[in-house]
């Protein structure tokens, strides 16, 4: 969560701090900000403080926020995702009055890849679905698509099939937009893509077929890693007992600690202010800090002095572990 400057988009609030807003990560922060006291309580980790509250235009585009004289406008609890808007910028009446929102971030996505880094080919009758699970990757209609430029001619299907162990016999060029196309006949026959195709001609479930009929054909896929499921807010931060795993502290309240929770806590304790603010928040203090030990499984985390370990920005998800004590 961030507390944008007075005037300030959570566009631009996220932006700030090299981050993007999304009606998700807006909808992820509202438990946050639903009621007086969370909302009391969020803002002073931000730094900021609620001296009255207005709950009447809970579904406002952008609510929550706080006025320069203190007073705070609380979400509704249910909302529709209409009523969350990146773009917003707060004001009162029409008239800009230094209002600053409250907005949640996501990381910001690298770009798609404009080539295809894992080109595959699949076993007979295989989809690319399938042929891209069993390397332990996935297909999606970008992959596919960032598969064209080295399929899309015979010279260039040719070079592509022997690094694939394949080899092409004969050409066929006249179902280039075929969802199962480019493939490879077991004659040896090879499909050709054609250059400029729309995404509605690619289908990664396809399985090839020649008129209907299964035939052994072997589909040419392009695969990416496989990405975790996005993860939303921290909802529930939680300082567990001294010695205790976070899946004790959760469990202490009734909810569950996974690696996704973990990672999604990351943003809210990965710079010394952040941490600070949250510690704080939870009814600690930190005296001293520690950057060092960022990828610890047993980080973030505070000792019985006040000492404060922050974790890391970039971490993978081999370094969140529930269990470690």
């Amino acid at each position: 969560p961030v507390l944008g400057a007075g005037n300030a988009s959570c566009t631009e609030a996220c932006a700030s701090i090299g981050r993007q807003c999304t009606v998700a990560t807006l909808a992820a922060l509202n438990p946050l900000v639903d009621t007086v006291e969370e909302l009391g309580f969020l803002m002073s980790s931000l730094g900021a403080n609620c001296t009255t509250y207005v709950s009447e235009w809970g579904t406002g585009t952008d609510v929550p926020n706080i006025q320069p004289d203190g007073t705070c406008y609380v979400s509704d609890t249910d909302r529709d995702s209409s009523t969350y808007d990146c773009d917003r910028v707060p004001d009162s009446g029409g008239v800009l009055s230094g209002k600053r929102r409250v907005c949640c971030c996501n990381e910001t996505l690298p770009e798609p890849p404009e080539t295809c880094e894992n080109p595959v080919l699949g076993a007979g009758n295989a989809s690319c679905t399938e042929a891209c699970a069993s390397i332990g990757m996935e297909c999606t209609v970008a992959t596919l698509a960032a598969l064209t430029p080295l399929v899309d001619t015979e010279d260039a299907l040719a070079l592509l099939m022997s690094t694939l162990g394949a080899n092409c016999t004969s050409y066929n060029s006249g179902f280039g937009t075929a969802t199962d196309v480019p493939n490879i006949n077991l004659d040896g026959t090879c499909y050709v893509s054609d250059s400029d195709r729309t995404e509605q001609t690619y289908d990664c479930d396809r399985v090839p077929d020649s008129g209907g009929v299964l035939s052994g054909k072997r589909r040419v896929c392009c695969c990416n890693e496989t990405l975790p499921e996005p993860v939303q807010s921290c909802d529930h931060p939680v300082l567990g007992a001294g010695n205790a795993s976070c899946t004790e502290a959760c469990a202490s309240i009734g909810r569950q600690c996974t690696v996704a929770t973990l990672a999604a806590l990351n943003p809210l304790v990965d710079t010394v202010e952040e941490l600070g603010a949250l510690i704080v928040s939870l009814g600690a203090n930190c005296t001293t800090y520690v950057s060092e030990w960022g990828t610890g499984t047993d980080v973030p985390n505070i000792q019985p002095d006040g000492t404060c370990y922050v974790s890391d920005t970039d971490r993978d998800s081999s370094t969140y572990d529930c269990d470690r004590v």
